[in-house]
């Protein structure tokens, strides 16, 4: 029936829309699709006609208009439809299956499985991952969707999906009660949506994906998880402004993804006595405020990602202290702005950033992606008591000290007090520990001038593999090796062990770093 095409997606002539009103126009024979355009400037009207209203549009005042349901209209297709377009092919399609591939200017080459692999995806009963992305999928029929017994994982994402209606329908047809991933990212959700509130008794999903949603609101999420018993929720890219709801307690979550947002605080992670991971990297977070971390004590979060924030405190990374079971930290591109005078900079390096965080976190494990070894650990913290010795004047107290930069006194008591308190030379500061070196790029190990070198201080506990990314950039290319000749020795060694530190390797002031290129 036409009237079942309200809150329908369509495409026509590239714009798309949804049908806001199927019915007669006053004046005019027969009946009118009345709908709001996505595309800017499409329609006319707010779906008024002759001061008769007839629909109002949600997304975009006056951009509505009326149009007949004509032929050239794209209404998208069923879940399974699709499944068969991607998926599913019949015995003659598999007979025809090439037996070669032209490979231009290599010749034939041989085809081998291919109509082994058809003939297993031809058999719904032993899919297991469904990816259905941008197939112009808007829902599902009847009785459609019983063949698909093993399905454990759903991608939807990027199609004709306006009505949770339509979800529930989908996992109520599958077999199976429990999908591990669902997938319906980039979807035309029309607002409100109607999303019961209860927990669903006849399906349950572990993961879902809801990215690149900007009409969705977090009550809508939170609902989401409710229906779903969700463990897992990832909801980026989708101009987030708050997570602040009083049903965000109701919620059972473990893992949390919410990158490239606009949050400007943490969520309130009393309400997520559950979570372990949480990742909100690259919105405009500025602090960790301890109204953020209240009742945290107990909390099980382990994986934090706050990359990309605007965090410029290291006050947020000491309060971060509270969360126990902590044990890696993502804390890239954050504009941390504390100057270190042992280096004569007013800017922190890579380096000296990561030094401090180690020293003020005794419970991390990994930062950025690197594994802390217990000589770098040693180091850090070393090199942080000695930042905080500089940083106050030489009357201070170590009580005051202790007041003043969490962990100093338990420090103290493993490393000692540092012994020139308020003097900018002390011989633990990060620079006695930087060597300066030559990272070469050359084709040959042998070869007597470099083709480029790039001058650069590296640290005595700095892994092989931490070093790769330099090496990278400086070769413009994956496939090199590296070497190390220490200063006033011939003799070069081959950085063969990711994750050894440098210093295993014999590197000092004035080292030398080959990056050869294309070696194998």
């Amino acid at each position: 029936m036409e009237t079942d095409l309200v809150g329908r997606w369509l495409t026509i002539d590239g714009d798309s829309g949804i049908v806001r009103y199927v019915g007669p126009v006053a004046g005019t024979k027969g009946n009118w699709l009345g709908v709001e355009w996505a595309t800017s400037g499409r329609g006319k009207h707010n779906g008024t006609k002759d001061n008769h209203q007839y629909f109002v549009c949600k997304r975009q005042q006056n951009n509505g208009s009326f149009i007949r349901n004509i032929q050239r209209i794209n209404w998208g297709q069923t879940l399974f439809s699709a499944a068969q377009q991607r998926y599913i092919t019949d015995s003659n399609e598999i007979k025809c299956y090439p037996k070669t591939i032209d490979g231009n200017r290599r010749g034939k080459i041989e085809a081998v499985g291919f109509d082994k692999i058809a003939q297993f995806q031809a058999d719904p009963s032993r899919l297991e991952i469904l990816g259905l992305d941008m197939l112009q999928i808007y829902g599902t029929a009847p009785h459609e969707l019983s063949a698909f017994m093993n399905l454990h994982t759903l991608s939807l994402a990027g199609n004709f999906l306006t009505q949770w209606q339509s979800i529930e329908d989908i996992l109520n047809q599958l077999p199976s009660s429990y999908l591990s991933t669902l997938d319906i990212s980039a979807n035309p959700w029309d607002m409100p949506l109607d999303i019961p509130t209860n927990p669903s008794s006849k399906f349950k999903v572990c993961w879902l994906k809801i990215n690149n949603s900007p009409s969705l609101t977090w009550t809508d999420a939170c609902h989401m998880a409710l229906r779903l018993g969700l463990r897992s929720l990832s909801f980026g890219w989708s101009q987030l402004v708050t997570t602040n709801t009083t049903i965000t307690a109701t919620l059972s979550l473990e893992e949390l993804r919410l990158e490239h947002n606009q949050l400007t605080q943490l969520p309130f992670l009393d309400c997520l006595p559950q979570l372990k991971h949480l990742d909100v990297s690259n919105n405009p977070i500025k602090q960790v405020t301890a109204v953020a971390l209240q009742s945290t004590k107990n909390s099980h979060l382990e994986l934090l990602n706050i990359s990309g924030t605007q965090i410029d405190s290291w006050t947020s990374i000491n309060n971060l202290l509270e969360f126990s079971q902590l044990h890696t930290l993502s804390i890239s591109h954050t504009p941390l702005t504390m100057p270190d005078a042992s280096l004569q900079t007013s800017s922190p390096t890579t380096d000296t950033i990561r030094a401090q965080t180690i020293g003020r976190l005794s419970q991390i494990t990994k930062l950025d992606g690197s594994m802390i070894t217990a000589a770098e650990r040693t180091e850090m913290e070393r090199y942080y008591l000695a930042l905080c010795a500089r940083s106050v004047p030489a009357d201070t107290t170590e009580d005051a000290l202790s007041k003043q930069f969490p962990r100093f006194r338990e420090l103290v008591q493993v490393h000692g007090l540092p012994s020139s308190i308020g003097q900018r030379s002390d011989p633990l500061s990060l620079r006695s520990r930087l060597a300066a070196t030559a990272i070469e790029l050359v084709c040959d190990l042998d070869d007597p001038e470099p083709l480029a070198v790039l001058h650069r201080p590296l640290i005595h506990t700095m892994l092989v593999r931490q070093l790769r990314p330099v090496a990278m950039r400086l070769a413009k290319s994956r496939s090199f090796e590296l070497f190390l000749r220490p200063a006033g020795t011939t003799h070069w060694s081959h950085l063969d062990s990711d994750s050894r530190p440098l210093s295993f390797y014999g590197l000092d002031d004035q080292s030398v770093v080959r990056v050869v290129r294309g070696s194998q």
